[in-house]
């Protein structure tokens, strides 16, 4: 989804952040979150001081942050950078943050969200809900109150048993079953970067077990190899 001309002022802005990322020094002592990939935050808040506020504390947690003021500017930076977690505004100047939600529902892996709102509506509120945000912050907020937004989101684990309970009646077993291990030997594979082994460490399971569970994934849903990772590929054969 692309809401803003290549080469105007959002793209320009949006260059210039990641420029400030890579140029950004590791800082020692950063809490690194759990499986986390790149430890990358995306910020995106239209309010300037809010933004560098916000930026500033996810310095603690990230050794990359990006901060950007819009719809059309976040879904760019997610063209090409991938976060570990979004620290999101849900009113932004050219339109709401629920797309940018929905857009990073669809990543693998998918990115933590914390978004922050004082006044979204039912349906937003649903909106998030259905594209996986679990973490909310009410603003005005104060920056203790978004460290510890942080870091539960970091460390809650989604329940599922309502996702599951609407399933009863309307679907069968096996197919919730294939669903639930497809896409999480999808979203684990992707953390671990293509990494059988890693993805095996993180499913609880040895990986001659994800080897199988890769090849059973791509004889139900095939997928061009260049759209796999080399390690996933050669054991889907």
């Amino acid at each position: 989804m692309d809401l803003a001309p290549r080469g105007g002022l959002a793209s320009t802005r949006v260059d210039s952040a990641l420029e400030r990322c890579d140029s950004q020094p590791r800082l020692s002592g950063v809490r690194s979150m759990p499986n986390s990939r790149r430890n990358r935050i995306l910020v995106v808040e239209d309010d300037s001081a809010l933004n560098d506020a916000i930026c500033r504390v996810a310095r603690q947690h990230a050794q990359n942050v990006v901060g950007v003021f819009s719809v059309s500017e976040a879904l760019r930076v997610m063209e090409e950078w991938e976060p570990d977690m979004l620290v999101l505004d849900i009113r932004l100047p050219d339109g709401s943050g629920v797309a940018v939600a929905q857009e990073a529902s669809r990543r693998s892996p998918a990115p933590a969200v914390i978004a922050a709102s004082g006044a979204a509506t039912a349906a937003e509120a649903f909106d998030l809900g259905q594209a996986g945000v679990r973490t909310f912050l009410s603003k005005p907020f104060t920056l203790k109150a978004l460290e510890e937004a942080i870091c539960r989101a970091e460390e809650r684990v989604p329940p599922i048993n309502a996702a599951l309970k609407a399933q009863v009646g309307k679907r069968e077993l096996l197919d919730v079953v294939s669903d639930v291990r497809s896409t999480m030997i999808g979203e684990a594979i992707a953390k671990a970067q293509g990494n059988l082994a890693g993805a095996a460490r993180a499913l609880g399971v040895s990986r001659q077990a994800v080897q199988q569970l890769v090849r059973k994934r791509h004889r139900a849903d095939p997928k061009p190899v260049s759209e796999r990772t080399r390690d996933e590929a050669e054991s889907a054969r």
